[in-house]
């Protein structure tokens, strides 16, 4: 058995896994708020492992995104920020959702061990951070603001990227690089006009 859950990413099939797996989930969400008697073992378990299947989708292409990123992985995900945003969006302020949290707990609570309460009371805190509480038009304003900000923080992170791989550094004095080890000068060293010079560039490119 592998501690870990396998590294998977498939940016062909990406986006199309993605909706499938948010149809899903509108499924899985209308089954749960339809169950009559909600406890913690039939409503917020099943809610929990639904969210986590999202977690081990959408991680992946995020952290080749940040780390080793591509255009073709660039598009990917710009393409799916506004359809993750809206999905949380749309589970983060369900008023229903919230309302079942709240009242599994005042039924629950005392008899659930640390973790449970624990998973509890961060999911209440995260539908109220949401806005599950709030009126209609505050919700759609919060909405464009959650989408908006996603959206800069991304070409955000993306234009600090593409500067970081595209910067260099040339040195062509060899007392410049003295004390560096040798093993790092050799990647460094390049010829160029028959001058032999040094290119640096940042940790990561």
């Amino acid at each position: 058995m592998q501690p870990f859950t396998e590294f998977k990413l498939n940016l062909d099939t990406f986006i199309t896994d993605l909706n499938a797996l948010i149809e899903s989930n509108h499924k899985t969400i209308e089954s749960l708020l339809a169950i009559p008697d909600k406890t913690y073992a039939n409503f917020v378990r099943p809610f929990d492992l639904m969210e986590e299947e999202m977690e081990l989708l959408f991680t992946p292409l995020s952290h080749i995104n940040a780390v080793k990123n591509s255009q073709e992985s660039q598009k990917v995900y710009a393409d799916a920020l506004p359809i993750l945003t809206d999905y949380s969006t749309f589970v983060g302020q369900n008023l229903d959702i919230y309302e079942a949290f709240k009242t599994i707990k005042h039924n629950e609570y005392e008899t659930l061990d640390t973790e449970e309460r624990r998973i509890l009371d961060l999911n209440i805190l995260h539908f109220e951070l949401a806005g599950a509480h709030l009126d209609e038009t505050s919700k759609k304003r919060l909405a464009e603001i959650n989408l908006r900000k996603s959206t800069l923080t991304n070409n955000f992170s993306q234009n600090l990227l593409d500067a970081t791989n595209a910067y260099e550094k040339i040195i062509t004095d060899p007392a410049d690089v003295a004390g560096i080890p040798e093993s790092d000068l050799e990647n460094a060293i390049f010829e160029e006009e028959g001058v032999s010079k040094y290119r640096f560039t940042l940790p990561g490119v």
